[in-house]
């Protein structure tokens, strides 16, 4: 109800609108789209469906990617953006594996670095590694551009990237979620550098990542 009074308020603007929300039926999301909700976002966050269930008991997994698909039928494709967090104990293919998903149903990813919260039942885990993460994000753009043989995986890992001839992009490695969300230093602390940059970040740190994550091979 409180969304609905929001949306009605917020209506008049014509200004782009997202909503976040835990799964609703499609009346709902039509009721949405009557009040100019442009995106949703899905709270899949753990990327692994054999963790799902631990980490987050009061949903099912396939009732997430019923409603990721509910939102691209009511709104269209590239309106759902599915949150995943990178650092629940998910392998990389696992993540490779959800973002081919959510693309192949014509949804979007929005990707977060786990942040452990003091009083939560997490606290005690590590974020992931800001390297590993970089390996993310490239592998999510590489998906998202239907060039998954550029990823080159060793087990349930990726080893290295086979970057020869493709221009990516700055934005890589900036925060990747509904559109003019920028995020600044929502998954780590200031003075620290960002997991997701809230700005393209330089050319010079961008060739020098990209040549440090694409340098290694699989034994």
């Amino acid at each position: 109800d409180d969304v609905f009074v929001l949306l009605k308020a917020f209506k008049p603007l014509k200004l782009p609108i997202s909503v976040s929300i835990t799964p609703v039926d499609s009346e709902t999301l039509e009721r949405f789209r009557a009040l100019g909700v442009d995106y949703v976002g899905v709270g899949l966050d753990v990327a692994s469906e054999r963790l799902f269930k631990t980490l987050k008991p009061d949903f099912k997994w396939e009732e997430m990617w019923r409603f990721a698909k509910d939102v691209i039928d009511v709104l269209g494709e590239g309106k759902a953006f599915v949150h995943v967090i990178v650092g629940l104990g998910e392998t990389d293919r696992e993540l490779i594996e959800t973002f081919e998903r959510a693309y192949s149903l014509g949804a979007d990813v929005s990707l977060f670095a786990f942040t452990p919260l003091n009083g939560t039942r997490l606290e005690n885990l590590s974020p992931p590694g800001l390297e590993r993460y970089r390996r993310i994000q490239l592998a999510r753009w590489l998906v998202e551009n239907s060039l998954m043989d550029r990823i080159l995986l060793e087990g349930d890992e990726i080893a290295g990237f086979d970057l020869d001839g493709l221009n990516v992009p700055p934005s890589v490695f900036s925060t990747h979620g509904c559109p003019a969300c920028n995020r600044p230093y929502y998954n780590e602390r200031p003075k620290r550098e960002p997991y997701n940059f809230p700005f393209l970040p330089e050319k010079g740190y961008v060739e020098e990542t990209l040549t440090r994550l694409g340098s290694r091979r699989p034994r």
